[in-house]
């Protein structure tokens, strides 16, 4: 399973979201809650360097935006750095004006929506708009531009300082990002970075705002021989490799030269960081794209994809070589997406969650700082009408994809742990149903292992997981996620159940090609040995496991789970909400504070839920049960403990439609005491004898047995006359769904499923 070597440390920084402002902010901000996200880049590359505004409303297209629209009127820009929250101005008031939803996200509103959450906001300003219809060997023409851009940006940095955005509260960090996929112009993007760079250190350099400038970097050898090809370069050097704009002087470049695959992936690199110079120092973060990405892309060593270490390498030299300290230096994906190309690529794929998974195992390999999802809340359209197929979450839609649901997943649990790498190859044989890929994820206290296959062909693969390398553990969750109809795309479906384990092992199921399942196991488990122990935990989560002998154990606080084991045990839950399992022998169990999930196990058990919602099980043996307060669920008896736990969640969601259940118990007949106490309680039998105690609440009694079962109802707690069955017989009232007594004061009492007083009231003890 795992052969020893980290990749590195997930960190909630490599889970932000892109805020496109296609659609409703307050859509996108749910979805951001719901997948775990922790930072904004804002406002979309997209739009912010070729929105344009039509009819009233956000259009695109690429190149459109010249330097002579910005020397001119720009109230058909959606985007600019000068008007006052960088949205166009009569979009926001039509927003407002329109009385329906919040579509566009203002700077100050996308920055207070940070500062709530406690996390950083990066902004994009724009470049192509600059340097697009320029011919910069034109010393006035470049002039001109540099005037202009940094005029610009000296608008919106001056506005920062003086604190016009959310009232001058700002996220931290404030990221500012220069331009966006500028890869075809990367001369004319470095000119315009090295301007950006120096007037923003000159403005902000000395001001309390703690701010980090992002620089985008190229992409490789395909990008420059593509502007090779195209003779881009001719423009900025003569024949002879002279420079023709002062920038470039003293690079040396010959336009007729065959450059080998290692200078064709550096050289736009070198180009850049020659023009930025000393700038180059002030950089915070490196910047780079992953669009579209699956795992045939992830498998080919020869993509351009693995390029981009080489390029960062080349960056981080560069900045040590001028002076600067490039360990300070983060490495950002401002952008990312997976989709499901190796599996047909439909829009909600579910292959790429596990795209999902592989390319975050390539992110920490390369040393990834920070990452931005594109595709949150990215679509206005309906799954799945003309879904791009990289979308994560629909405009007013309920459902996600499967590429949003493992991003959710990952944020539930690996944030702070490690990601080791498995012995299990990272490579899915297409031609064999039975692979399977293995991520792992720990720390000393938890272990999360995401595990997803390929195309089944119609089989289901079972896999038992052994987790005794990593610790001890007697309790796991378990999670599938598929989706709605079981095909390989469409929105997902995630289902969650838990494990009493033996040995630490771990059995999970796929039935669906392209399924995912995550384990979660916590680590921190105390064993008891063969001698009666005696066992305390600590204020945190805690897994105990008593072992054979009569054993005293303690959770105290935390959401403990419990397992007494062998033996005649003594266990309290305390405070938390715990999972407490007596196991084999007489057990006495008390939950105390919190919804508890309490299982006697074998053996004649005393069960005490006390305080909160409980869930408590007697299982096989004579019991006596106890809800205490609370508004608990009660069973008698208990199916096999394998399962119990997901029976029993299931039971609580829906105690009307828990149906014959019984009929699976194990054959024993039992002696059962069952008492809610204070509480709306459902109180359900077993097939023994049963003895049910009223004497507070609102409580359901399912499985009475006529004959067999006592009930037993407190009259001096109720505030009637012991003894007075003609007085108990009038409170009775025949319903479709039982008899219903109604003991006034907020208390009463439903016998499911009990056709007359007459067929029970030999049963009763008044």
């Amino acid at each position: 399973m795992n052969d020893g070597d980290a990749y590195g440390i997930m960190t909630e920084e490599m889970f932000g979201g892109i805020l496109i402002n296609q659609s409703d902010f307050a859509d996108f901000s749910q979805d951001y809650d719901d997948l775990g996200l922790s930072f904004v880049r804002y406002p979309g590359g997209t739009f912010a360097e070729d929105g344009i505004v039509i009819n009233g409303e956000v259009g695109f297209s690429s190149g459109t935006i010249i330097f002579d629209d910005m020397t001119g009127d720009r109230s058909h820009l959606a985007y600019d750095l000068t008007f006052p929250e960088l949205f166009n101005p009569e979009l926001l008031t039509n927003d407002e004006l329109d009385g329906g939803t919040n579509d566009y996200a203002s700077l100050s509103e996308a920055m207070a929506y940070c500062v709530t959450d406690g996390t950083s906001l990066a902004i994009i300003l724009p470049t192509t708009r600059y340097f697009s219809g320029v011919d910069l060997t034109s010393e006035t023409e470049m002039v001109e531009m540099v005037a202009l851009a940094e005029q610009d940006l000296r608008v919106f940095l001056e506005r920062l300082v003086t604190g016009e955005y959310n009232n001058g509260e700002y996220p931290v960090p404030l990221i500012l990002e220069i331009g966006n996929e500028t890869y075809g112009s990367p001369i004319e993007y470095a000119i315009l970075a090295q301007v950006y760079i120096e007037t923003i250190e000159e403005v902000l350099g000395n001001t309390d705002i703690e701010y980090e400038i992002a620089f985008q970097m190229n992409v490789g050898s395909v990008q420059f021989q593509s502007l090779y090809d195209q003779s881009y370069f001719d423009q900025y050097f003569d024949d002879d490799g002279n420079a023709l704009i002062p920038q470039l002087t003293g690079f040396d470049f010959d336009p007729d030269a065959a450059y080998s695959y290692g200078e064709r992936i550096l050289l736009i690199e070198e180009m850049m960081a020659h023009i930025l110079g000393d700038s180059i120092t002030d950089i915070d973060l490196l910047r780079h794209h992953f669009l579209g990405v699956d795992a045939d892309v992830l498998d080919d060593e020869n993509s351009t994809l693995y390029q981009r270490d080489d390029i960062l390498q080349y960056w981080r030299d560069e900045i040590d070589e001028n002076g600067g300290n490039s360990s300070d230096v983060d490495y950002y994906v401002s952008a990312w997406t997976t989709d499901s190309s190796n599996s047909g690529n439909a829009p909600a794929g579910l292959a790429a969650a596990s795209n999902t998974l592989l390319l975050y195992t390539h992110f920490l390999e390369m040393g990834v700082d920070l990452a931005a999802a594109w595709g949150v809340n990215g679509s206005e359209r309906f799954w799945p009408e003309n879904s791009p197929t990289t979308v994560l979450t629909f405009s007013d839609q309920e459902g996600v994809t499967p590429g949003a649901a493992i991003i959710a997943m990952l944020t539930d649990d690996v944030i702070g742990l490690t990601h080791i790498e498995s012995d299990v190859d990272q490579v899915l044989d297409k031609d064999d149903p039975a692979d399977y890929l293995e991520f792992i994820y720990t720390s000393e206290t938890v272990t999360v292992i995401f595990y997803s296959v390929g195309e089944l062909d119609g089989l289901t693969l079972n896999l038992e997981v052994d987790l005794s390398e990593f610790g001890y553990f007697t309790f796991a969750t378990v999670e599938n996620l598929g989706t709605e109809d079981g095909t390989s795309y469409g929105l997902a479906v995630v289902e969650e159940t838990y494990q009493i384990l033996e040995d630490s092992t771990v059995s999970i199921t796929f039935d669906q090609s392209w399924e995912v399942v995550k384990i979660v196991a916590q680590n921190d488990g105390i064993e008891g040995s063969e001698a009666s122990d005696v066992i305390e935990g600590s204020a945190d989560r805690d897994f105990i496991s008593g072992n054979a002998g009569d054993d005293h154990l303690s959770g105290w606080g935390g959401e403990d789970t419990i397992l007494g084991d062998a033996g005649n045990d003594i266990i309290y839950g305390n405070a938390g909400s715990d999972n407490l399992y007596g196991g084999q022998g007489s057990d006495r169990i008390y939950g105390a504070d919190g919804g508890d999930v309490i299982s006697g196990g074998a053996g004649s058990d005393t069960l005490s839920g006390q305080n909160g919602d409980d869930i408590l099980s007697g299982g096989s043996g004579s019991d006596t049960i106890y809800g205490g307060a609370g508004n608990d669920i009660i069973y008698a008896g208990e199916k096999d403990i394998g399962s119990s736990f997901q029976d029993i969640s299931e039971a609580e969601k829906a105690p009307s439609d828990i149906g014959d259940w019984w009929e699976e118990l194990y054959e024993l007949v039992d002696a059962n005491l069952v008492s809610g106490g204070q509480g709306d309680d459902l109180l359900v039998g077993s097939r023994g004898v049963d003895t049910f105690v009223f004497d507070a609440g609102n409580d359901v009694i399912q499985s009475h047995q006529e004959g067999l079962d006592t009930l037993m109802i407190d009259a001096v707690a109720l505030g009637l006359v012991p003894g007075s069955f003609d007085q108990l017989a009038g409170l009775v009232e025949e319903t479709v769904d039982g008899l219903f007594l109604d003991f006034g004061s907020g208390n009463s009492l439903l016998l499911s499923g009990v056709g007359s007083w007459s067929d029970i009231s030999s049963d009763v003890i008044f």
